[in-house]
């Protein structure tokens, strides 16, 4: 008779409990690298945002707007029109030559869980200084919404910086140059 050679309990459950002080060991590690993905993802929605936000004002000729809800996780970009900018249909002469906008096309977009947007500001500029009253004045939205980051149709754009963070005070900090609308975006850093 062969003797048949087998685990006994006692072997497999030490080899299961080895498995599950691996996994318990590896499980926050993973979770860091999760969310430090999600910080990242984040940042470059953002940066996708305004390179279109920047390639639309161009391309169409209309002021573009971007506005991120502060402490929040949503922001939008819009397309700023006025009526006066609106063309009449043929045959018909435009009565309404008011300043007061329309409401802009918005396109909302929220940031991927966990990650919000922490701080961030937009240079006043002179020329900025009608839309921004204007956008405070015809008031389209509700809740706490940053000043506007403005994409003119010569290129040009407002100086602008916006820092995404999670729960565990990671941050990532993207930067707007305002003469020629270029992006960068900064590794990781922590809060104090």
């Amino acid at each position: 008779m062969k003797r048949r050679r087998g685990l006994t309990l006692l072997e497999l459950m030490l080899v299961l409990a080895i498995l599950v002080a691996v996994t318990a060991l590896a499980m926050p590690a993973l979770g860091r690298s999760v969310e430090r993905q999600r910080l990242s993802q984040g940042a470059d929605l953002v940066r996708a945002a305004w390179m279109r936000s920047h390639v639309r004002a161009m391309r169409t000729g209309q002021i573009q707007m971007f506005r991120y809800e502060l402490a929040g996780n949503k922001f939008r970009t819009e397309t700023w029109r006025t009526l006066e900018e609106e063309s009449p249909p043929p045959g018909q002469t435009q009565s309404i030559t008011a300043k007061s906008p329309e409401p802009p096309a918005e396109r909302e977009t929220e940031l991927p869980e966990g990650v919000e947007f922490v701080a961030g500001d937009a240079q006043f500029e002179n020329r900025s200084a009608s839309v921004e009253e204007e956008v405070n004045k015809f008031g389209t939205s509700s809740g706490n919404w940053s000043r506007p980051i403005i994409f003119y149709p010569d290129g040009s754009t407002s100086n602008a910086h916006i820092i995404v963070g999670n729960q565990r005070r990671a941050t990532i900090r993207v930067d707007l140059r305002g003469l020629t609308g270029g992006v960068q975006v900064r590794e990781v850093e922590r809060l104090p």
